[in-house]
């Protein structure tokens, strides 16, 4: 196109010429060992002519180029590779041509592939035959009677050739491949790992096939069970772990795991009494240390778990237990006490019997303590008081341990301990034995009872109903 005026066509013709097709039956005669006298004959193409036969080795070296004859003549044995090309250029090959030596030894017996991890330590090559070979090439090169030592510095496939000699002639090569696998890479891990001191730990997380835990970076052991963390010292402990993948084992990956050490407290509580029925007690002189960095929060709580307090100082309080509670800002706590605030000149206990006994599934009776507004628990400390009397339950033997306080002008007492032993009852067992011959008779009691923890200390025999006799083997007329 010119300017804006377009000019008349021209025609242009794409011709695609079919390649040319190697046909024919291949003739191929053996080389005599060690001479270069195999050839192959028989082989054809279609194509325009002139048609072009060239021949080639297995190292791609042109041996031949005709266009006369498709022959192949005085070659050693070896792989052979036939091309033709036609008057228009196209082209078509056929590899697989074969000449074998005439009467040689089989190729060597060798084992392949052999497998080996990047940078793994290696072994020079080994084969069965006489007077071997070693070839880097599947055809042509010079032999060396040295075994190669495979490199295993990067990884993927090299392949090694080798062959025999017998009475001079030369086998075919066989050959060894040597497959250099990849080093896998190192495992995944969490890290660090952070645990409280005395806490229960996590779990060493990581990702990866057939891992191996160990405790230094080279070196060592390796173990397929995942290390058990402890907790009881702060501080930090290392871990490292590889995979293995298709036997090969990677790099080994640290975990760091991070034990937050606890606070830690010193000082000597000064504890001041509450007056009775008031709140004037306190707890002070206690310092703290340690944990992580700072300190975030102090809870004093009470024996009923009730948080009284959020400073080191607790002030103002009644008499009873608290315990002081320092967690940091990792939110590792760790707990100091517990610490008891007494009464100021609280009344006494009451008075009370102690222990008290009862027989087993015999009736019991309530409890009673002599003083003023009696409050009876179960427990030494905490709890609450009930002004009712426990009556002891006598089912099972064993001791059961009961409260009692007395309240004196709003101020109770400390507890007293009431123990209730419930016994076992003895076992009533007797034979006798009668008189004979002239009246009066009198049959005389054997006592077997047997106690069952306290000694026997008071029998009763009776009769219809009535007592006869409290000796312990009394003898009736």
């Amino acid at each position: 196109m010119v300017g804006a005026c377009e000019s008349l066509r021209s025609q242009l013709d794409v011709i695609v010429h079919p390649l040319p097709v190697i046909s024919g039956t291949a003739v191929i005669t053996p080389s005599a060992c060690a001479g270069s006298t195999g050839s192959i004959t028989g082989m054809t193409s279609s194509g325009p002519a002139p048609i072009t036969y060239i021949w080639s080795d297995g190292a791609g070296t042109v041996l031949s180029s005709s266009t006369t004859t498709s022959d192949l003549l005085n070659q050693p044995a070896g792989q052979y590779t036939l091309t033709v090309t036609d008057a228009q250029g196209c082209e078509d090959s056929q590899s697989g041509f074969t000449i074998d030596n005439e009467n040689s030894p089989n190729a060597p017996i060798v084992v392949t592939p052999l497998d080996y991890c990047q940078n793994e330590t290696t072994l020079v090559l080994t084969a069965t035959g006489t007077n071997l070979l070693w070839y880097t090439t599947a055809a042509g090169g010079t032999g060396s009677t040295s075994a190669p030592l495979p490199s295993t510095s990067a990884p993927g496939t090299t392949t090694f050739y080798v062959s025999q000699t017998n009475n001079g002639c030369e086998s075919l090569r066989a050959s060894i491949d040597v497959e250099v696998i990849a080093t896998p890479v190192a495992p995944s891990v969490t890290t660090p790992l952070r645990s409280c001191q005395n806490s229960t730990p996590g779990t060493l997380q990581t990702t990866g096939n057939s891992l191996l835990w160990y405790t230094a970076p080279t070196g060592g052991t390796g173990s397929a069970s995942t290390p058990v963390i402890s907790t009881a010292t702060g501080g930090n402990q290392f871990y490292y772990v590889s995979q293995t993948v298709n036997t090969c084992e990677s790099a080994r990956s640290l975990v760091t795991v991070e034990i937050i050490p606890l606070t830690t407290f010193s000082g000597t509580p000064i504890i001041v009494p509450s007056n009775c029925g008031q709140s004037t007690g306190s707890i002070t002189g206690i310092n703290v240390a340690g944990g992580s960095n700072t300190l975030t929060t102090f809870t004093w709580t009470n024996s009923s778990g009730t948080q009284v307090g959020t400073t080191l100082i607790l002030n103002n309080q009644p008499a009873g237990t608290y315990t002081l509670t320092a967690t940091d800002q990792d939110q590792c706590a760790a707990s100091h006490g517990p610490f008891n605030i007494p009464l100021a000149n609280p009344p006494a206990p009451p008075a009370a019997v102690s222990p008290v006994e009862f027989c087993q599934s015999s009736t019991a009776i309530a409890l009673s303590a002599t003083g003023a507004s009696i409050l009876w628990y179960t427990t030494a400390t905490g709890g609450a008081g009930s002004t009712t009397a426990p009556t002891p339950t006598t089912t099972t033997v064993g001791s059961t341990s009961y409260f009692a306080t007395q309240t004196v002008n709003g101020c109770e007492s400390p507890r007293k301990e009431i123990i209730v032993n419930i016994t076992d009852s003895p076992g009533a067992e007797f034979a006798l034995t009668n008189q004979t011959g002239c009246a009066p008779y009198c049959v005389t009691f054997q006592n077997l009872s047997t106690p069952t923890g306290a000694p026997l200390v008071s029998y009763q025999w009776t009769s219809n109903g009535e007592e006869f006799s409290t000796e312990a083997a009394p003898n009736e007329c």
